[in-house]
């Protein structure tokens, strides 16, 4: 609840104009290395392991050449993702350089007030509702009601007759990939564009079951709307590319999550639907959440960290399909009892079993603390001007983000030059 209220402010102050606007380009990475962008404190740092990106870095490289291929980074993350301020200005600083292959997984139907995608415009009509693992569902129901929630570890549903929209900002898109789920009682799901249907899809079915389905437009749109009708339709997500190829960049935060929540999900459709995206590169980014748990320990937090990156790794391929990168906890502070802010004791800890997992697993790390500045980063960020941190010292602002994004973007282009 804590990260929905301030993700709700950042918006409302982004909207009022407050905050400074991205900039989507890099003049080179030596500026960028260097904190050319802004007057931030803190420095480049070097990607750890960049030698385990060799699979992402060679279709980098061929794409880069002209290969006609869809290369796909998946970040899932807490709300330092969800913001979408980190993987927004990340999507366009790639997309300048490797194409623009589409705006990617889109959750429609508002999964939270908040929710924003910088490659799209949304709209809803309609009682679209939102399940996750860690949420309230309603009046005498504190559980969600099975483990189907897709790759972004969400699913949207409307009960009846519902529409959602999705205008796309950039280039027109011509590939849409629907995700949804097969139900006793499902209704119908219809994807128009332009005043025409382009399809339609009963989802009643005896047994729940994940299903997919890929439409090759018969011309390019930037519009299109989803309707549902006569009984309850769930989505996982909308996916829109271009058949040309380009980069695509799918952020997947989630207010609150926690990795270990990626163990909650069904596991087969989990790997259904990362078959169908093909990622190069998976970006694990949790641990905020963790720190503020109940009786936590170095050990339980790296058994779960571990386990879940385990999965999603064997989900997605193993090491010959795709590469992966584990970043680590941004610098951050917490209240204490004598009102003052303090650096959570087990932060550094869980730092450096993230860089051990990360290891362990085959996965590049990148220590978004050492990116900050170090140790008390966090205070001179919320000081900084414009400021780069909240005053929650905990979540930064868009100028924040962009400075992270921009020096993560930095790094993963040199580690691959490196490797």
């Amino acid at each position: 609840m804590r990260d929905e209220i301030v993700m709700r402010q950042i918006a409302a102050r982004s909207r009022r104009g407050q905050l400074c606007g991205v900039i989507v380009g890099v003049a080179s990475l030596a500026t960028v290395a260097a904190g050319a962008v802004g007057a931030a404190p803190g420095g480049g740092v070097a990607l750890e392991g960049a030698a385990r990106l060799g699979p992402f870095c060679a279709r980098l490289a061929a794409l880069k050449q002209g290969a006609r291929d869809t290369v796909r980074i998946v970040h899932w993350g807490d709300s330092h993702v969800a913001a979408a301020w980190l993987p927004d200005g990340l999507r366009r600083l790639w997309q300048r350089r490797f194409g623009d292959g589409g705006p990617g997984l889109v959750l429609v139907g508002e999964p939270w007030r908040s929710y924003k995608h910088g490659g799209v415009r949304l709209s809803a009509q309609g009682a679209w509702r939102a399940e996750r693992p860690w949420s309230r569902y309603g009046r005498g129901r504190l559980r969600p009601r099975d483990a189907f929630f897709g790759v972004a570890g969400l699913s949207v549903h409307a009960p009846d007759v519902a529409r959602a929209g999705v205008e796309i900002t950039g280039e027109a898109v011509d590939r849409v990939t629907l995700a949804y789920l097969l139900q006793p009682g499902g209704g119908v799901l219809e994807l128009w564009s332009e005043g025409r249907r382009l399809g339609r899809w009963p989802t009643e079915a005896a047994a729940k079951v994940s299903a997919e389905v890929t439409l090759a437009l018969p011309r390019p749109a930037r519009q299109l709307e989803l309707r549902t009708q006569g009984g309850e339709v769930r989505l996982f997500g909308v996916d829109l590319t271009r058949a040309a190829g380009g980069l695509v960049y799918d952020g997947l935060g989630i207010n609150g999550a926690r990795a270990d929540g990626l163990l909650q999900w069904d596991e087969a459709q989990l790997g259904a639907q990362l078959a169908q995206l093909a990622p190069a590169l998976l970006i694990f980014a949790y641990g905020s959440n963790e720190l503020d748990a109940r009786n936590l320990t170095r050990e339980g937090f790296a058994q779960g960290f571990s386990t879940a990156l385990a999965r999603l790794r064997t989900l997605a391929g193993g090491a010959a399909r795709s590469s992966c990168l584990v970043l680590g906890i941004t610098d951050q502070a917490r209240r204490g009892p004598d009102r003052h802010w303090h650096e959570p004791e087990l932060l550094p800890a869980l730092i450096e079993e993230q860089r051990r997992t990360a290891a362990a697993a085959g996965c590049a790390f990148w220590d978004q603390r050492a990116a900050m500045g170090g140790p008390g980063a966090v205070f001179r960020w919320a000081k900084a001007d414009p400021p780069l941190a909240m005053r929650d010292y905990l979540h930064l602002t868009l100028p924040g983000y962009q400075r992270l994004g921009e020096q993560l973007f930095a790094a993963l282009l040199e580690g691959c030059a490196a490797e």
